[in-house]
């Protein structure tokens, strides 16, 4: 896991880290989330991102380049599931609960990502249950 800190507009710092990596069964994709966190008056967002395996040593907050081209979607506030319906087409799962007050939502959603097809389906979660 990498840990890093900007400076902000509002001169703080935020800490933004790689949360989670998950290797898509064919062994040469990976979909892995950065979180950004800004501290207590903001909710950390979530950038989502398809990655080939290649580049997973290299998609820390110093790899601009590598997190532009693979950018699947950003978020805040959601709770998020994948399926692979095949090699070239993922759905994304989510909903935006209310959440102190406050519902999230997508900031960016690409349709598409290094040739796989991107299909979004809102469903609501139910605590403990499979997404799916």
């Amino acid at each position: 896991m990498t840990v890093s800190q900007m400076i902000t507009a509002c001169g703080g710092l935020c800490g933004q880290w790689v949360s989670s990596s998950v290797i898509y069964k064919d062994q040469n994709k990976a979909i892995i989330s950065i979180v950004k966190d800004c501290g207590a008056t903001t909710a950390p967002a979530t950038t989502y991102y398809i990655i080939p395996l290649e580049f997973l040593d290299n998609i820390d907050s110093d790899s601009p380049k590598i997190r532009r081209k693979y950018k699947l979607f950003l978020e805040e506030r959601g709770d998020v599931a994948f399926n692979w319906k095949s090699n070239n087409e993922l759905e994304v799962i989510y909903d935006f609960p209310i959440l102190y007050g406050r519902q999230g939502d997508f900031f960016y959603q690409a349709n598409q990502v290094d040739g796989v097809k991107i299909i979004y389906k809102q469903k609501q979660f139910e605590l403990g249950s499979d997404p799916f």
